[in-house]
């Protein structure tokens, strides 16, 4: 996760970048060629049309899980528990039919 005030991984600006491409009109249809739907919100990607589909989340709760993990792991543990997250589907404007 990206706070508001750290620059996006390599990662993260190549997924923007591919992202934001193929949704430049005319190049591929969105929803009508393809859909997109992002597992987690980007603040980017509300300042594209169409509205990408997202889920929403508190972003803390995975972090906390993940440092939590992380320190286990320095400390020899092997955990292997699993953690849900309460998310919300924000439908957006990015999910289609597939073509026949």
């Amino acid at each position: 996760m990206v706070g508001q005030n750290e620059p996006p991984s390599q990662h993260q600006q190549s997924v923007r970048t591919v992202v934001a491409h193929m949704m430049t009109p005319g190049v591929i249809q969105v929803p009508g060629d393809v859909s997109f739907v992002s597992i987690m919100p980007d603040p980017v990607f509300r300042l594209r049309q169409p509205i990408l589909a997202h889920f929403h989340y508190p972003e803390e709760k995975p972090v906390r899980c993940i440092v939590r993990w992380v320190e286990g792991v320095a400390k020899g543990q092997n955990s292997r528990r699993q953690t849900i997250l309460n998310a919300a589907f924000v439908k957006g404007e990015t999910i289609g039919a597939a073509k026949r």
